[in-house]
């Protein structure tokens, strides 16, 4: 049952993850992204947009890494019972 459960978290992070990736492609895409970056712009002001990179960056490792924590705790369960 504890499986069963994890399987369903880890599909609704996946989910969440693959919603959010998305999200962020269709944003670079119509240059949302873009234009709150030229907003801060190394040139204009270097500190915020070293900080808004270093934000963003935190924020995609940290998901892919709980991602990945996610799937190798999974495969423990599984292999060892």
């Amino acid at each position: 049952m504890r499986i069963l459960l994890y399987l369903a978290g880890t599909l609704l992070w996946l989910a969440l993850v693959y919603t959010l990736t998305v999200a962020l492609a269709r944003a670079a895409k119509t240059r949302t992204v873009r234009i709150a970056l030229l907003h801060y712009s190394w040139q204009k002001q270097p500190a915020h947009f070293i900080s808004a990179v270093l934000v963003l960056a935190v924020f995609w490792l940290g998901l892919v890494g709980w991602w990945l924590n996610g799937i190798w705790n999974l495969f423990e369960k599984i292999t060892h019972g």
